[in-house]
């Protein structure tokens, strides 16, 4: 985060990955983003985290309505919320950066 006090990755589970924030010194885990039900064929994934330059979003890439879209959220994983953004996204889980914010 733009402060220091959290750091947003994407952990990958044996099926999806999802994003969580922690602590800079490895404490605090904590899920942003998790699937609708566990009772689903396949589980989208939630990648590419970005910080918002005031530290109060967070935009992500997912495909949890079929292909890939930018979506933000609180720094909380509240609100979060398909961005009307309109381009090609070919994500290939290669830790690449996909996303940011401008100023």
């Amino acid at each position: 985060s733009p402060n220091g006090e959290h750091i947003a990755l994407a952990i990958s589970h044996p099926n999806h990955y999802e994003i969580y924030t922690v602590d800079p010194n490895g404490n605090g885990l904590t899920a942003l983003t998790r699937p609708a039900s566990a009772l689903l064929r396949t589980f989208p994934h939630n990648v590419a985290p970005t910080w918002s330059p005031d530290g109060r979003q967070i935009a992500f890439l997912s495909n949890r309505d079929g292909g890939w879209a930018v979506y933000v959220m609180g720094w909380d994983g509240s609100n979060q919320r398909r961005l009307p953004v309109d381009v090609e996204i070919n994500y290939r889980f290669q830790t690449e950066q996909v996303i940011g914010w401008g100023k």
